[in-house]
Parts: structure tokens; sequence; C-alpha cells
């Protein structure tokens, strides 16, 4: 599957869970932001959230996490990474 239709799926998998406004942003220079959605709560509460597909085979590193966390910074409170790799304990 290439890097583009990991992001298309990630944006079906966000839609499917009830995320709503989901849109693919990633493109080169998006500085590891791959997309965002709004995830409504109760009716009440609403927060944006930027996601990150990480198509990998292993671990997904630290340092992975880190960057999007600071990619994040000013632009969204919540964010969620998204891999068909894992995550070690750190």
């Amino acid at each position: 599957m290439s890097p583009d239709a990991f992001e298309r799926l990630c944006k079906r998998i966000l839609r499917e869970s009830g995320f709503v406004q989901v849109e693919v942003t990633g493109k080169s220079g998006d500085e590891g932001i791959d997309g965002k959605g709004v995830l409504k709560i109760g009716g009440l509460i609403s927060f944006v959230v930027l996601f990150q597909a990480k198509r990998y085979k292993g671990t997904v590193p630290p340092a992975a996490v880190r960057d999007f966390r600071g990619a994040m910074v000013g632009r969204a409170d919540k964010g969620i990474i998204i891999t068909t790799g894992i995550f070690s304990r750190s």
C-alpha cells in the first residue's frame, strides 16, 4: 500500500470511529502532520485531533512520537499516531 493510500485508510478509520471533518493534509513540508479531524463528545465538547500515519514494519521509534508532539504545538492539543507497526515501552 502506498503512503498516500495508507493516509486515506487512516482517514476512513477515523470517520468510522466517529470523527467528523476528517481530512488528509499530508504533503511535502507538512512537518509530520498527515491529517486532522474533529472528535465530538456528548454534543457539548469537541476537539481538533491531528493524526500521523506511520506505515512501519517494525517499531515506531520514540523520536517519531516526540517529533509529532513537537509538530502539534500551537495547532492542537490532541493527536493520534496510527501505525501498522508497534510502539516500544519507551
